[in-house]
């Protein structure tokens, strides 16, 4: 199998960060997509083809932009853009997962292990916590009886008290 020159690599790296795959970049710099993939999985290239991997992913989001331009402006059909944005959509997750992909991770790292994590967790939540509340209020309503009774009697003289007539 022939060498491949570093300048063709440069350039078929440029063609992959333009946004197009490795086989349009091999087509394009005039070399065999099996040759083109053996020369970037050596360690000199590694580095620089995930960089261009990355920048693709970067590329087929400003083509989003642009499709999405397009079909506000009327130039293409909201459903055909649905259907192109849909895909770029999903080109760009699985290029650049970590920052275009749907997916959330969080990752918790501590040097002093599980207890002292959960310590210090334990001591940020006393912190935050709500005062102690106050004793409850009695707001138990007074029986309706005793007041009917006191009622009763400014309104009904009782016998033994004398009336005015």
């Amino acid at each position: 199998m022939p060498r491949i020159l570093p300048e063709t690599i440069r350039a078929a790296l440029a063609v992959v960060a333009d946004g197009y795959g490795l086989p349009t970049a091999a087509a394009r710099v005039g070399v065999s997509r099996e040759g083109l993939r053996d020369a970037l999985d050596a360690p000199a290239y590694a580095d620089a083809y995930t960089r261009a991997r990355e920048q693709r992913a970067d590329a087929v989001v400003d083509r989003m932009d642009r499709v999405a331009r397009q079909v506000l402006t009327g130039a293409i059909k909201p459903d055909q853009g649905r259907v192109v944005l849909e895909h770029q959509r999903w080109l760009a997750a699985r290029l650049r997962p970590a920052h275009y992909g749907d997916r959330l991770e969080h990752r918790l790292t501590a040097d002093g292990g599980l207890a002292a994590v959960l310590a210090e967790l334990g001591r940020v939540a006393r912190a935050r916590a709500l005062p102690a509340r106050p004793e409850p209020i009695d707001v138990t309503p007074t029986p309706p009886e005793q007041y009917i009774y006191k009622s009763i009697d400014r309104v009904m003289p009782t016998e033994a008290e004398p009336s005015d007539t």
